[in-house]
């Protein structure tokens, strides 16, 4: 689906934090933020959420995206054969 997007639409990025140190046995809880970003900042492939409005004649126009986190990845699992 393509989406015309306002040209003073608000782009933003997440912003993973960085690793912090244990302090007297207690691990900060990560706070992820974000950052303003440039639309051409967007590449083919990324994920996003865009905040639509409903225009009178029916079109839909996007007023905010945000470029979305990519999924985890995740090293497929193997389970040691029985002897």
């Amino acid at each position: 689906m393509t989406v015309a997007v306002r040209a003073d639409a608000k782009v933003y990025s997440f912003v993973f934090p960085q690793p912090t140190p244990v302090v007297k046995g207690v691990a900060p809880k990560p706070v992820s933020t974000s950052k303003l970003i440039d639309f051409k900042e967007i590449k083919t492939g990324d994920n996003v959420s865009i905040t639509l409005n409903i225009l009178p004649t029916g079109q839909i126009e996007g007023t905010t995206v945000i470029v979305l986190p990519p999924p985890p990845t995740t090293a497929p699992t193997v389970t040691p054969k029985a002897k």
